[in-house]
C-alpha cells in the first residue's frame, strides 16, 4: 500500500512538472510539438505563402457572407488538401479561423474554453505572441470570429450542407406567418417554397415555385439598391480600450496574489467583477462587429449573378425583413406577383 501511494504521488508530481513546463513554454511563446497547422511550413512558424493567401481570401469570403461549406467545396474542387492531406470539411476549416494561432497568438488553454479565447496572456493581460508568423490582422480575425459565432446563423436556417434556397428563413406564409420550407421536385427539376402540412403546424395551402419568387425579389432588391454601393468596412470597436483595461486589471490582481502581495478574499471578488464586465463587453463587441461587417459588393446589379447564394441571401436579408406569400385564389399554374408582399427594413 505504501508503494502504491508513493507511485501515485510520483505520478502526480510528474504531471504537475509537465504542466508547469508547458505553461512556462506557452508564456514564453515557444512553439511545441504536434501536427503542422495549415498555413505554415514544416517548422510551424514560417508562413506557407500560397496557403496563407488562401486563408486571407477565405476570411474575405466569410465576411462577405459566403458559408464555410461553400469555401470547402471550392477548395476541394481545386484539389487543395488540408494539412493532413485530406479533403476539407466544415469543422476543420471553422477551427482554423477560430484559433488565435492565425493572428500570431500563442495557443494554450483547456478545451472547456471557447477556441478563440484559448491563448496565453502576460502579466499585463495582453496576449502572448507565439513564434509563428501571423496570417490575419487582428481586426479581421475578430470580425470573422463574430461572424462564425453569430447565433442567428442557426435561427436563420443555415443548413449543415450549406444554404440551398435564396429565400430560406425570409419567405413566410401569409396565412400562418410561419417560414415556408424549401424543397426540390426532381421530376420537374425545380425548387419550391411551401407551408408545412396542418398536422405539422402549417396551413398546407400556401406554396410557390421557387424560381419565380426568387427572381421577383432579386429584381426588387436590385431596383431598391440601384446606384448604391453595398459595402461594410471593419473598423475599430469604440470600447476596445475598456476591454483591454478590464483584462489588465485581472492580470494585475492575479499577479499580486501570486506574489503574496494581496490576499485571496480581496483579489477574487474583484476578479469576478472584472470577468463579468469582460463578458458583457465581449458580447457587445461581437454584436458591433456583426453589425459593421457585411458583403463588400460594388456595382451590385453587374455583380449579382456572380455572387454565391449565401452572399445574395446576406444582401437581401439586410434590406428585407420578410417576404410574405399569400394563398392563391384558386388552382392555377400561373405565378401571380400580387401574391407576394415585401416587408422592407426601416
Amino acid at each position: 500500500r505504501i508503494v502504491v501511494t508513493l507511485k501515485a504521488r510520483q505520478s502526480l508530481d510528474t504531471s504537475k512538472r509537465v504542466r508547469r513546463k508547458h505553461l512556462a513554454m506557452a508564456q514564453a511563446g515557444i512553439t511545441v510539438g504536434g501536427n503542422r497547422a495549415f498555413g505554415w511550413l514544416a517548422d510551424k512558424e514560417t508562413k506557407d505563402e500560397p496557403a496563407a493567401a488562401l486563408l486571407v481570401a477565405g476570411a474575405d469570403q466569410i465576411l462577405a457572407g459566403v458559408g464555410l461549406h461553400t469555401i470547402c467545396r471550392q477548395w476541394n474542387d481545386l484539389g487543395i488538401a488540408s494539412a493532413m492531406g485530406k479533403k476539407w470539411q466544415k469543422p476543420v476549416l471553422r477551427n482554423i479561423y477560430l484559433s488565435p494561432r492565425i493572428v500570431g497568438y500563442r495557443v494554450y488553454g483547456p478545451t472547456s474554453v471557447p477556441l478563440e479565447k484559448r491563448y496565453v496572456v502576460d502579466a499585463d493581460g495582453q496576449p502572448v505572441k507565439g513564434q509563428q508568423q501571423p496570417i490575419l490582422d487582428l481586426d479581421v480575425w475578430e470580425a470573422v470570429v463574430a461572424k462564425l459565432r453569430d447565433p442567428s446563423r442557426v435561427s436563420k436556417h443555415v443548413h449543415i450542407g450549406g444554404r440551398k434556397y435564396l429565400l430560406s428563413g425570409i419567405i413566410c406564409c401569409g396565412f400562418r406567418g410561419r417560414h415556408l420550407m424549401g424543397g426540390y421536385d426532381r421530376r420537374w427539376g425545380k425548387h419550391h417554397y411551401a407551408c408545412k402540412a396542418v398536422t405539422a403546424g402549417g396551413c398546407g395551402k400556401v406554396g410557390v415555385t421557387g424560381r419565380h419568387v426568387d427572381d421577383l425579389v432579386s429584381e426588387l432588391v436590385l431596383a431598391y439598391l440601384a446606384g448604391r454601393d453595398v459595402e461594410a468596412e471593419v473598423g475599430r470597436w469604440p470600447r476596445a480600450g475598456e476591454l483591454a483595461k478590464a483584462e489588465a486589471k485581472i492580470a494585475k490582481l492575479m499577479g499580486a496574489y501570486d506574489r503574496d502581495e494581496l490576499p485571496g478574499p480581496y483579489v477574487f471578488p474583484r476578479v469576478r467583477e472584472q470577468e463579468q464586465s469582460i463578458l458583457h463587453l465581449r458580447a457587445e463587441q461581437a454584436e458591433w462587429l456583426r453589425a459593421h461587417t457585411g458583403p463588400k459588393v460594388t456595382n451590385l446589379a453587374e455583380g449579382w449573378p456572380s455572387l454565391e447564394l449565401e452572399q445574395r441571401w446576406e444582401i437581401i436579408s439586410t434590406v428585407i425583413e420578410a417576404v410574405v406569400l399569400k394563398a392563391a385564389d384558386g388552382p392555377t399554374n400561373r405565378f401571380d406577383p400580387e401574391r407576394v408582399e415585401v416587408v422592407w427594413r426601416p
